[in-house]
């Protein structure tokens, strides 16, 4: 995530460089990562099709999944059930 956050954050990239280099970090995923995240973005435009009736358009949909696809590094929220 951080090499396409920084990618993504670059001021100086043109769209087409932009492409060529998240298609590399994409392409050096572990096969079993590679085909998770397809088929994880084969849901999400699936979902988002529907979006005139479900609501859940592109925006919506990283609103709800991205906290808990790439996490926020630290445990913050989580209840403690020993407290």
């Amino acid at each position: 995530f951080l090499k396409i956050a920084s990618v993504l954050s670059g001021t100086g990239y043109d769209e087409d460089e932009i492409i060529a280099q998240l298609r590399t970090i994409v392409h050096s995923l572990p096969n079993y990562n590679r085909y998770l995240l397809h088929h994880l973005i084969s849901f999400f435009e699936l979902i988002s099709g529907f979006s005139d009736t479900n609501k859940m358009s592109p925006h919506n949909l990283a609103i709800v999944f991205a906290p808990n696809l790439i996490g926020t590094g630290t445990a913050a929220g989580i209840i403690d059930p020993a407290a």
